[in-house]
């Protein structure tokens, strides 16, 4: 038997209890706005050439800036990728460039930069190898299809695409880790 002080709470009723508890400052909501604000000025810059990210930051003072430039290098941060194409090449040169606006000490840039050049030349490099690989395995069999007339491209058999898929995958992780290692540098 119960009393009729002790009833069961509906879950509505334990979620408006809990939320009352919730305080948040006005600093705080204030930060997330500026944070929120910075994210929407990274995504301009990012689709429009001729948006002007410095001069947009500069309408921000003191820690305003700060909450502001935190939320436009998230953005920066989340889309900087390892370059395997020249999309994801040229889409990351303009993250950099708007990451110089904010980043106090510009050799981290540079960092970034070079990582990306030895992505490049690894990338390939390995691609290259793994290629001769291949097709020393195949010799003599890729001579002899060829030589009835049937094109052999090593590239296309299904044992150097899974192949190539790890090599990827270990060389990504890699980079991607020193990558993250990069960003987090203050």
């Amino acid at each position: 038997m119960t009393d009729k002080g002790d009833r069961i709470k509906t879950a509505l009723e334990i979620a408006m209890e809990r939320a009352q508890k919730i305080k948040v400052s006005r600093e705080e909501l204030d930060r997330q706005r500026y944070i929120d604000e910075g994210r929407k000025l990274a995504g301009r810059y990012l689709t429009h050439e001729d948006f002007d990210l410095e001069n947009a930051l500069g309408f921000y003072k003191g820690k305003i800036r700060g909450w502001v430039e935190e939320g436009v290098r998230s953005v920066f941060h989340m889309k900087l990728t390892l370059p395997k194409n020249e999309q994801i090449k040229v889409e990351n040169e303009r993250v950099l460039k708007g990451m110089l606006l904010l980043e106090k000490d510009k050799r981290k840039v540079d960092r970034i930069r070079m990582l990306f050049n030895s992505y490049e030349k690894n990338y390939e490099a390995a691609y290259e190898r793994l290629k001769m690989e291949f097709e020393s395995r195949l010799g003599e069999t890729k001579r002899t299809l060829e030589n009835l007339g049937f094109t052999v491209e090593v590239e296309n058999q299904p044992q150097f695409k899974e192949k190539w898929a790890q090599v990827v995958g270990e060389l990504d992780l890699k980079y991607e880790e020193v990558l993250k290692q990069y960003l987090s540098d203050r």
